[in-house]
């Protein structure tokens, strides 16, 4: 059984509220399920991770801010590579999760990794209800 729904607030301290406000759980699952279903595969799992991070109480802070900026990165509709874009404009999406990852990589438990594999399998009944249910 999960315990209660995190927020973002929960898990950022108060002095970082102007970040805090142009995030929205809401439009990093809009994101994920406008994402084309071959790509899906290979970003979904690197996307939840990220999440897991920014939600992660053993993440320092610079960690979690890392992860909270990419995010903001991937939700935001202006980005380096406009997703609407044949065959591209994902490109950009991509190449960010994996830099930040490879950077945040040694802070990744296996606590972390198998919280994220489990969301990963809930993910196609999920993406169809809009991302209802999946809580950290």
């Amino acid at each position: 059984m999960e315990g209660p729904k995190q927020t973002i607030g929960s898990c950022i301290p108060p002095s970082t509220e102007e970040h805090l406000k142009h995030y929205r759980d809401e439009d990093f699952w809009a994101k994920v399920r406008t994402l084309p279903r071959d790509v899906v595969g290979q970003v979904l799992e690197k996307a939840l991770l990220l999440r897991e991070l920014l939600f992660a109480a053993e993440i320092p802070l610079w960690g979690r801010l890392t992860a909270l900026s990419t995010i903001l990165y991937l939700i935001s509709p202006v980005d380096a590579c406009p997703d609407f874009l044949p065959g591209v404009g994902y490109l950009d999406d991509i190449a960010l999760l994996g830099l930040v990852l490879a950077q945040l990589d040694g802070m990744v438990t296996e606590d972390i990794r198998r919280r994220v594999r489990k969301k990963v399998k809930r993910m196609p009944a999920a993406l169809c209800d809009e991302a209802e249910g999946v809580e950290s």
